[in-house]
């Protein structure tokens, strides 16, 4: 389900964002249509999320960014697993 933001302090919100509760968006920050931040983001002070720019899982976008894509872990590789080659 998708709800409010957590914490939101003067940050400039587009109407076609969806924002997971528990997300942190900073101050100052801009959030451009369409784009999603899950429940566990962090977004830093003064960072501009162009459109469709997703962040998923434990995510912290750093302050004054500028990201144009999709941010998630890495998932775990499981210790004995080969690498392709």
């Amino acid at each position: 389900m998708w709800v409010s933001i957590t914490a939101i302090r003067s940050a400039a919100i587009h109407p076609t964002e969806v924002i997971e509760s528990g997300a942190i968006v900073g101050k100052g920050t801009t959030v451009s249509p369409y784009c999603i931040i899950g429940g566990n983001g962090v977004i830093g002070d003064d960072c501009s999320l162009t459109g469709h720019v997703h962040v998923r899982g434990h995510t912290t976008v750093g302050a004054r960014t500028r990201p144009e894509s999709a941010f998630r872990p890495r998932p775990e590789r499981p210790k004995n697993s080969a690498r392709p080659r």
